[in-house]
């Protein structure tokens, strides 16, 4: 949702799931760890397995490899 030219803000909680695409770059791997800290359930998606384990390290709860 875009408000004025911004991104809404949100603010997940305990028990919401949280979906990051490209979570091992810069921003994902800001979002993991402030969703993670927030009590979301946080599924990342990163390419390959060096990045997927990145992920899973900074709290990623469930992690998907994307392929191509």
């Amino acid at each position: 949702m875009r408000q004025g030219g911004c991104l809404a803000p949100i603010a997940p909680g305990p028990g919401e799931r949280v979906l990051i695409l490209g979570a091992s770059g810069g921003m994902g791997t800001l979002l993991v760890q402030l969703t993670q800290a927030a009590g979301a359930h946080v599924v990342a998606v990163a390419r390959g397995d060096r990045k997927t384990a990145l992920v899973k390290e900074l709290g990623a709860d469930a992690c998907w490899a994307r392929c191509c």
